[in-house]
């Protein structure tokens, strides 16, 4: 089925960041959508709405979050390190970047608390201008990238300095979470969490385990958190693993 053709607003400011904002509409209608629209066109420069019907989180919306800035991931490292908080992080002289968009989201989520995952955040990804950094939760993870996600920008800082690779270079994109499979059928040690079929124990603290680093070379490398200490292993996005998956069983003849 062919998407509907996005909703796109600005407030014609160049300085705000612009957020993009995609939900699934399921069977359930999300109570306050206009007014989370309405509070994030407040504060950033640009708000792309898409709707799109499909059979996701039960029926209920979740959020899928892109936030775009001019400032590198680097910059943002070194502001929380001499001390700012994630969410008074700033473009500009007056444009938060994550404050307006978690207190829309607070809000979304509290007028529809009725429905246990509406208004959830099931992605966000924040784009700088050196990298990206991608949280997601759009599968069998339970921990909760809302009360979560300044955990992850101060490990993030903490960390940033052993994400190089030797070569100096730094990662492009770094993926949260990643999992180890221990599986017989494993195509890769590393993975994604998946959306079905989920064997693999997932911890509700898993967004501070391991994460997936892919550099602009196009290898990737796997940060244990917990041992800060970078693992010279692949990872699997989950549609790769299940490309991959698909291949076994078309070898297998299961499919």
């Amino acid at each position: 089925m062919t998407d509907p053709i996005p909703n796109v607003r600005s407030d014609g400011s160049s300085s705000a960041p612009p957020v993009k904002v995609t939900y699934w509409l399921g069977g359930l209608p999300l109570e306050g959508a206009d007014d989370f629209e309405r509070d994030l066109l407040q504060a950033y420069s640009e708000v792309t709405v898409k709707s799109a019907p499909g059979g996701l989180g039960g029926g209920l919306y979740t959020l899928f979050v892109d936030i775009t800035s001019t400032i590198t991931l680097a910059s943002l490292v070194r502001l929380v390190l001499d001390g700012i908080a994630f969410d008074l992080i700033k473009l500009g002289a007056h444009n938060l970047i994550l404050r307006p968009l978690l207190a829309a989201q607070r809000k979304l989520k509290e007028r529809n608390r009725k429905h246990h995952e509406a208004g959830d955040l099931a992605l966000i990804r924040i784009i700088f201008s050196d990298s990206i950094v991608t949280v997601d939760a759009d599968s069998r993870v339970y921990q909760s990238i809302a009360e979560s996600i300044g955990e992850v920008i101060r490990l993030l800082a903490q960390s940033y300095e052993r994400l190089s690779l030797s070569s100096g270079q730094r990662p492009v994109e770094v993926y949260i979470p990643v999992i180890e499979d221990t599986g017989e059928d494993r195509r890769s040690r590393f993975r994604a969490v998946l959306e079905v079929d989920e064997n693999m124990h997932v911890s509700d603290r898993v967004f501070f385990e391991f994460w997936g680093l892919s550099y602009s070379d196009g290898s990737r490398r796997v940060f244990d958190v917990n041992r800060q200490m970078l693992i010279d292993e692949h990872f699997l996005y989950r549609n790769e693993y299940w490309d991959r998956m698909s291949e076994l069983w078309k070898q297998r003849g299961t499919t």
